[in-house]
């Protein structure tokens, strides 16, 4: 992957953690008193989404850095692009 979107993958992460932990604390604090068990069950949910969802963006992140990845990732735009600009396609997929 460019660097570029690895740093906004990393980005969005981010964005969802804060996200996440704004609501949860919103939303605890109107439920604790009538149902602190929803609040707990929401807390483990909401704690393994994060979790998994990190996982999985820093997974690819780590997969598709390798050279060969990414000519298949960003060949066809770039074959779309010099063909759009009258250019043959001189990009090789592997």
């Amino acid at each position: 992957m460019a660097r570029r979107d690895k740093q906004i993958a990393a980005g969005s992460v981010a964005v969802l953690w804060l996200l996440f932990g704004f609501v949860f604390w919103q939303i605890a604090g109107l439920v604790m008193v009538t149902a602190p068990g929803v609040v707990v069950l929401s807390g483990i949910v909401g704690a393994s989404i994060l979790i998994l969802n990190t996982a999985s963006i820093y997974r690819m992140i780590r997969r598709c850095s390798c050279d060969t990845t990414k000519a298949r990732i960003y060949g066809p735009e770039v074959q779309s692009v010099q063909i759009e600009d009258g250019v043959s396609p001189n990009v090789e997929l592997p």
